[in-house]
């Protein structure tokens, strides 16, 4: 039996990628206002423009993962799944139940194993449809959810390449 969810581990994990960005490129745009420009009106709306245009979508998905998994976890067994929700049984699936696995994530992370270079490509979630419900898994509660697919279900899953990957 193992047990999987969300912890401030991984928080950082998906949130450290924009943030040591962001982090670098303020330190950059206060090296430029202190030591070369002085035009730092232009360098602070550029920056901000540039921070929120690159990096807002990824803090959408983010604050949109944690909202759906919060308070959640997703316990697999040998022969079935369970998922909670505020410590009681939400779903409990046998393997033999399942009828398909949709994973939704970037191109570069099913073909090569990459996310592809922007923070929300990191972002990825699985659907399990069985005969009675819905049940979707995203990467904050199981870091790796094209291994989980391969490795603990006996459905082979049908992939879906997308670049924004916002759970309804």
């Amino acid at each position: 039996m193992y047990s999987y969810k969300v912890s401030i581990k991984d928080h950082w994990r998906l949130l450290s990628y924009p943030l040591i960005f962001i982090l670098s490129f303020l330190l950059f745009m206060i090296y430029l206002l202190i030591v070369r420009f002085n035009g730092y009106q232009f360098i602070i709306f550029s920056s901000i423009t540039i921070v929120i245009i690159a990096y807002g979508p990824a803090f959408l998905l983010h604050y949109n993962y944690y909202t759906k998994s919060k308070n959640s976890e997703l316990v697999l067994h040998h022969n079935y799944l369970e998922v909670f929700k505020n410590k009681k049984s939400e779903h409990k699936i046998a393997k033999a139940d399942i009828l398909s696995i949709h994973i939704y994530m970037c191109p570069t992370y099913i073909d090569y194993g990459i996310s592809g270079g922007m923070p929300m490509f990191e972002y990825n979630y699985l659907e399990i449809k069985t005969l009675d419900s819905n049940i979707i898994i995203n990467n904050m509660i199981y870091p790796d959810l094209k291994k989980l697919s391969q490795t603990y279900f006996d459905i082979h899953p049908i992939f879906h390449k997308t670049f924004f990957s916002y759970i309804k």
